[in-house]
């Protein structure tokens, strides 16, 4: 609701300025939306930890830290291109959203669920289906939707699911295995660093774009789940109880 009325104030403000195309309100509008988002994000996420239990400084906890951060990005860089790669193939932003996300989501349920049997090589086999799914999805995705674009409608949004839907799988993975990985006393904090992760990449992924593209804003997402490969290969595996 806070940060609501703050963005309508900045429309209603930005809309005044003398001599700025609606391009050029727009960009403002982002910038000032950014910077009220990174401030919440600070205080909603990380100032409820300055009252709480000391948390632990090894290097277990920072790589987590990082591991935690990295796929919170990686994630956000990954689904919001696809949704709005989707919008023109389905012809509509409610049908993009609402396939798109039904798809990540339910996928990434799943992948979630067998995140719990995946130990020793089952998880460097992860690591590499992780990014070779994402890259050649990246890669065909613009292809298969040009092919098919004269399909009707359904079997549209079936190929959108379908290939969403394996985006989700691969990435639910991710969070889950991080707990277990880097265990359960600074889960909580690992929980605020994704979250807090996440919401920036929303809105940071739509300046992404806007300058460089769809494709290349998941490139971008590939490129932080790459990184976070070795992190999480490199934390001290906890036993799978420790995710209760």
């Amino acid at each position: 609701m806070l940060i609501g009325s703050a963005i309508y104030l900045i429309n209603i403000s930005v809309s005044r300025f003398i001599g700025l195309s609606l391009n050029d309100q727009a960009v403002v509008v982002l910038r000032r939306v950014m910077t009220i988002v990174a401030i919440a994000t600070v205080l909603l996420f990380f100032l409820p930890f300055a009252w709480g239990e000391a948390m632990p400084r090894s290097a277990s906890f920072w790589r987590g830290s990082a591991y935690f951060g990295l796929i919170g990005f990686a994630f956000m860089l990954v689904e919001i291109p696809m949704i709005q790669r989707t919008i023109l193939y389905l012809g509509n932003p409610n049908h993009a959203t609402t396939v798109v996300l039904a798809s990540m989501l339910l996928g990434a349920g799943l992948g979630s669920f067998a995140s719990g049997k995946l130990q020793g090589a089952g998880v460097r086999v992860w690591c590499a289906a992780l990014i070779v799914v994402l890259v050649v999805v990246n890669s065909v995705l613009a292809s298969v939707f040009e092919a098919t674009i004269g399909a009707d409608w359904s079997t549209r949004a079936a190929v959108a699911f379908v290939f969403a839907g394996l985006l989700g799988v691969v990435a639910g993975v991710a969070l889950p295995l991080g707990l277990i990985r880097f265990g359960d006393r600074s889960k909580a904090w690992f929980w605020a660093v994704n979250g807090a992760s996440g919401v920036l990449a929303s809105v940071s992924s739509l300046a992404f774009a806007m300058s460089v593209g769809f494709s290349a804003t998941t490139w971008a997402g590939i490129a932080c789940y790459a990184v976070a490969i070795p992190v999480l290969l490199r934390g001290r595996l906890e036993p799978p109880a420790s995710l209760g």
